[in-house]
């Protein structure tokens, strides 16, 4: 069974060279909203060192300017040149889509079973995340539009 890491690097093309195979995320700009909440609820719960609510404040809108304006790099964008090596997947896949869309797709970039994939574990992660997203949002008293 192949090994699969994780890791968040931006360099595709790099990343292409020593791998024989990459999973993209992207997003839209429409996403930049939420994710920076996802990222803080996460440092908030895992790390425990995160409870200033002005340093928090000051941290979801560098991650926010951080993807706001990376919306504009070139590893943002699908990369559709790097296929069949690269499946290119967004956010709305991930968050949002039908999942068993989702898995299909990584089911058949990793030669993976669909059965071996558990659809009740990532319908969970959605829900533990929309939690995240509400309360971090009620927290730092930072609207977004669902």
């Amino acid at each position: 069974m192949p090994y699969y890491g994780s890791c968040h690097v931006d360099d595709i093309d790099g990343l292409s060279t020593y791998f024989d195979k990459v999973i993209h995320i992207s997003y839209e700009r429409k996403d930049v909203r939420i994710i920076p909440f996802v990222l803080l609820g996460k440092l908030y719960v895992d790390d425990q060192q995160l409870s200033n609510i002005i340093e928090m404040k000051d941290k979801y809108w560098s991650y926010y300017y951080y993807y706001y304006l990376g919306d504009n790099r070139k590893n943002h964008k699908s990369r559709i040149d790097l296929e069949p090596n690269i499946l290119n997947i967004s956010w709305h896949d991930i968050y949002a889509n039908d999942p068993k869309l989702l898995i299909s797709k990584l089911s058949k970039f990793t030669d993976t079973p669909f059965d071996k994939f558990k659809i009740d574990d990532l319908i969970e992660w959605r829900r533990r995340t929309s939690i995240c997203i509400k309360e971090m949002s009620e927290l730092l008293n930072i609207t977004y539009d669902n």
